[in-house]
């Protein structure tokens, strides 16, 4: 697969996974009105316009309004997807939280089909002069969500600078590290499998 591919592909997965980690604040229908996916209102959750169509013939409430109790994202999983190799996107990217969170400078994300980890990097909007790490963490047979904040004074914005990539990543990768780049010259290190940043 070629790198633009792997790009697209990658943005279509963030914005499906910001769909399902914004459900709990009650954002889901909001994000899918401006994406290409569709909001399935019995089941709390977006998908792509060809599976929400499948769902149509298996869900006999299709359509109507979700009944009141929260629906788990993972309930309806009962065995992995198709992992996403390690890749690195520069530049901003949409995220699953709110812009005050992080001004964003790139993203990482890989899966090996039951978990999930995302990375964003840049810096805090209120004190631009910090650094920020937005580790977003997904078991998608469970489907439970974690987020973590982690922030580097003095820093500025942080960049990606080297990170795991391709499919020998898809599962290691989500426990290794992620090398950054300060906006004052330096360099720090992202281990993920202890969620910390020195």
């Amino acid at each position: 697969m070629n790198t633009s591919a792997t790009v697209r592909r990658t943005r279509r997965v963030l914005a499906a996974f910001a769909a399902a980690a914004i459900l709990s604040g009650g954002g889901a229908a909001a994000l899918a009105a401006t994406s290409s996916l569709r909001f399935v209102p019995d089941l709390g959750l977006s998908f792509p316009a060809a599976k929400a169509k499948m769902l149509e013939h298996s869900i006999p409430r299709f359509g109507r309004p979700a009944a009141p109790q929260p629906i788990r994202p993972g309930a309806f999983r009962t065995a992995p997807i198709a992992g996403i190799p390690a890749v690195t996107v520069q530049g901003n990217a949409q995220t699953p939280f709110p812009a005050a969170v992080a001004a964003i400078t790139g993203s990482w994300m890989t899966s090996d089909g039951t978990t999930l980890t995302a990375v964003y990097v840049g810096s805090n909007p209120a004190e631009p002069s910090q650094g920020r790490v937005v580790i977003l963490r997904q078991n998608i047979l469970k489907g439970t969500q974690h987020e973590m904040i982690l922030s580097a004074n003095g820093t500025g914005a942080l960049t990606i600078s080297r990170a795991p990539a391709g499919r020998s990543a898809e599962t290691i990768g989500q426990a290794g590290n992620i090398v950054l780049h300060t906006a004052t010259g330096g360099t720090l290190v992202l281990r993920l499998v202890s969620n910390t940043v020195s």
